[in-house]
């Protein structure tokens, strides 16, 4: 804090008070006084700011001047927040690279975070070959961060607020653009495009099981990754260290959320308690009276603060953290999962982590909704959601490290939820958010604890998740991540993956320091359908605290291997549950799920086989292809047949790849945990364990690569021919192992 003060102090109208003026006209009393003052102008100060900040209307309304637009232009990822003011008409830029311009006047409109109100966009053309992206405009302010001496971030307002648009060019060409506010042209220019080896934007794939980047959709992008759910008291350099550390393993993809209650990224509150963006900022650092929420009389730095409680009115700092965060994944060739909702406040519970009474929705708070469930119905409450996702698209859809929108988190766990809503509401926002992203990424949303064929059959919906903390079983991570893997990707013919997964909803760092449920999750899943590895959802306490980012790059170096692009997979040697009583959920036993009449709700398939269904195969499963091996080992794997054989009729049908994953079945988390010695099994060496597999093509020839995952080492290649029909199968011997083995098979 700083108050500049000049001149002396004297009292001395009053006899008795002689001494008390003797101590203020003494210098070391004078340099009291000063502080003491300093101290008051401070506090007046800051409670001056609160009154204003809770009396001006939120957010600030700011002018069109009367001087004409101007425009500044840069490349978002490789500009500092000084070189971002320059004023500029043309640009050079790289391809896949996004570039904004800012226009130094905001319109005059009750809501400044209203994308629709604002009325403003810019239109790209290139001309051979023929693109045209228009974008929407969106309110911006920029900021710098740093960390302080005590290690958190803080972040400071780096120039004026702004009108932006972004753009990022996904062909090599000179672009020209045109900027439009409330249908008058405000600005053009041309963006001059250079190549670039940055792959650009994901989409699903063109064997519709696995992602792959709008420029070539045949090319895979297999995805290895976690969640990053929160961060520390670093915020954004935290997520800085966490992409650095996946990047040198060759993770490539986590997920996000822009929810309130779990960091700094959420971008409108949800809770009714009064919530504040706060900074210090320096009167004399040409900032006007609007712009800083307080009157500027004084040479002072002074705290202020703007409230965010409204709906509608967004975090612009934390508005900031998703940028650096989109920014630095880019860099490190991390594809983010971004989640926008979560399930916490529109739950009832009275504990942790529900949050209704305080959500800013509910109508005891002023909110437009009485039910959790009129979250989905309400139209004001829709209206606000769909203002969100305006925003969201204008700000980051534009950043190809953008994997995908996931609208909700866990949306089976919101109070009194409805399947038949979530269809009829998630049908209309991905409609609309379709309409609007002009790079079209991907959509999907979350359940806890059902199977929702009502949304993931949704035309919509691009693809389907599911998280598993210890169901069906507690014992080991493969089994769990294996079924629903194959599960979900054999009923709705789209990518799929655990979004979520663990030993229990609790600190898995605990029970499995080494991280053998982590690996073991992992592995099953990409050999199980899985778009993308098993996310597990311990990053900070388990896979960065036990150092564990060595499992990924062996998961990593196999996925890059296969040709996944280039085939239709299907499960080999799927284990389906055991039939006996697994319900959907821990809330309610299978017995009350038949006494409701429950059994036939879409919910319920694949649980409760034994009491609802009778231990039918409709419920428990079958094994899709024959895959077996000896006495304490299991196997997973999927069969590949290529997509040019399928779709050009070719006459050597079938299938030509495979991938398996071999496993110890002592090697589990249960069975070798830190915390129960008792229950541990020796991890014996596993000898003359060999793999039946099939169907393959008849006669054919086939090299078998083998790889040990836990140290991604390429041992040995072995040559193997299919038997004659109608079985067509191979025998893979495999070579001797403690903990587990992976291999890619592929045609001699």
């Amino acid at each position: 804090l700083r108050c500049q003060l000049s001149g002396s102090l004297r009292i001395s109208r009053r006899p008795r008070r002689k001494f008390l003026n003797f101590l203020i006209t003494s210098s070391l009393s004078l340099q009291i006084m000063r502080h003491c003052v300093t101290c008051v102008l401070v506090v007046l100060a800051v409670l001056f700011s609160f009154a204003l900040a809770r009396a001006a209307p939120s957010p600030l309304r700011h002018g069109i001047a009367s001087a004409p637009f101007t425009s500044a232009i840069y490349d978002i990822a490789t500009s500092t927040a000084t070189d971002r003011q320059r004023q500029v008409d043309n640009v050079m830029t790289p391809l896949h690279h996004a570039c904004q311009i800012n226009l130094l006047n905001v319109p005059d409109v009750p809501n400044v975070f209203n994308t629709t109100s604002l009325d403003a966009s810019a239109t790209f053309t290139c001309s051979s070959p023929s693109d045209t992206v228009e974008t929407r405009g969106f309110y911006f302010q920029n900021y710098t961060r740093k960390l302080d001496p005590s290690g958190a971030e803080q972040n400071s307002p780096s120039g004026p607020p702004a009108l932006a648009f972004r753009f990022t060019p996904t062909t090599v060409c000179d672009y020209s653009y045109v900027v439009t506010v409330a249908g008058s042209t405000v600005a053009s220019g041309t963006v001059q495009v250079t190549s670039s080896s940055d792959p650009g934007f994901l989409t699903v794939g063109a064997n519709k099981q696995h992602f792959g980047y709008r420029s070539n959709a045949s090319a895979s992008a297999f995805l290895v990754g976690e969640n990053l759910g929160w961060t520390d008291s670093r915020g954004t350099f935290a997520f800085d260290a966490y992409f650095q550390n996946m990047s040198r393993v060759g993770a490539n993809y986590v997920r996000i959320w822009l929810t309130d209650g779990w960091d700094d990224l959420f971008i409108e509150t949800g809770k009714t308690t009064p919530r504040y963006q706060g900074a210090w900022r320096d009167c004399n650092a040409g900032m006007t009276t609007a712009q800083l929420g307080v009157a500027c009389c004084m040479h002072l730095t002074v705290l202020i603060f703007v409230p965010f409680t409204a709906l509608g009115n967004y975090s612009l700092p934390n508005t900031y953290h998703i940028d650096e965060v989109l920014q630095h994944a880019q860099k490190n060739g991390i594809a983010v999962l971004m989640c926008i909702e979560s399930f916490n406040f529109l739950c009832t519970a009275s504990d942790d982590p529900c949050d209704w009474k305080q959500f800013v929705y509910n109508s005891a708070n002023g909110g437009p909704i009485a039910d959790p469930s009129d979250f989905f119905t309400d139209r004001q409450a829709m209206d606000y959601f769909k203002m969100r996702l305006e925003y969201i698209v204008a700000r980051y859809s534009a950043f190809p490290s953008v994997l995908a929108w996931e609208f909700f988190n866990e949306v089976d766990l919101t109070t009194n939820w409805s399947p038949d809503e979530q269809k009829q509401w998630m049908s209309a926002m991905a409609t609309y958010v379709r309409s609007i992203d002009p790079y079209q990424h991907p959509i999907s949303t979350s359940f806890c604890c059902h199977d929702v064929p009502e949304v993931y059959s949704l035309s919509e919906v691009d693809f389907s998740m599911t998280h598993t903390y210890g169901r069906p079983t507690a014992d080991d991570m493969a089994y769990n991540v294996q079924y629903f893997t194959s599960l979900l990707s054999a009923e709705y013919s789209k990518p799929s993956f655990v979004a979520e997964f663990g030993e229990d909803a609790k600190d898995a760092g605990k029970s499995d320091p080494h991280g053998i449920g982590l690996h073991n999750g992992m592995w099953a899943s990409i050999v199980s359908l899985g778009a993308g590895s098993a996310m597990t959802w311990w990053w900070d306490s388990w896979v960065a605290k036990d150092e564990l980012y060595q499992r990924f790059y062996s998961v990593r170096t196999f996925a890059d291997r296969v040709p996944w692009m280039d085939h239709t997979w299907t499960a080999a040697g799927w284990i389906s549950p055991p039939c006996k009583d697994v319900p959907p959920s821990t809330d309610y036993t299978c017995s009350q799920q038949k006494s409701w009449g429950k059994c036939s709700d879409s919910f319920m398939k694949g649980f409760c086989c034994k009491t609802c269904f009778d231990c039918s195969a409709d419920c428990v499963g079958s094994r899709t292809h024959g895959i077996s091996v000896g006495p304490f080992v299991r196997a997973y794997g999927a069969l590949g047949e290529r997509r040019d054989h399928v779709a050009g009729g070719v006459s050597a049908v079938g299938n030509t790849t495979a991938v398996v994953w071999v496993q110890n079945t002592n090697n589990t988390y249960a069975k070798q945990n830190a915390q129960t010695p008792k229950q541990n099994s020796p991890l014996n060496r596993v000898s003359g364990a060999v793999v039946t597999l099939g169907p393959m093509i008849a006669a054919a020839e086939y090299t078998v690569h083998w790889m040990t995952t836990n140290n991604a080492s390429w041992i040995r290649d072995d040559s193997v021919t299919a038997s004659s029909s109608p079985d067509a199968t191979i025998l893979l011997a495999v070579p001797d192992f403690t903990t587990d083995i992976a291999a890619f098979v592929e045609p001699a």
